[in-house]
């Protein structure tokens, strides 16, 4: 963090992990894989799990549309950081 702080550097990380118990996530700055989210369903008592879901905060910032399936590529390169 000493050269972001000394303004040597744009950044510190190339990627941010995270999860809650059982969801995690990974960010690369553009990207957002989230694997594992459990959204509640419109009818009681019901869910919806949504097993991976991958955000470009570029070409989406709300974060309205799942691209998994568009770019399948960076899915897999995400994945593989959840074990890093």
């Amino acid at each position: 963090m000493k050269s972001l702080l000394e303004g040597k550097t744009d950044g510190h990380r190339e990627f941010v992990r995270s999860g809650l118990l059982s969801w995690r996530f990974v960010l690369d700055g553009r990207y957002k894989l989230i694997r594992g989210f459990d959204v509640e369903g419109k009818a009681e008592g019901t869910h919806n799990i949504e097993p991976v879901i991958l955000f470009d905060l570029k070409d989406d910032p709300y974060e309205n549309r799942n691209f998994v399936t568009d770019r399948p590529e960076v899915v897999k390169r995400l994945s593989e950081l959840f074990d890093v």
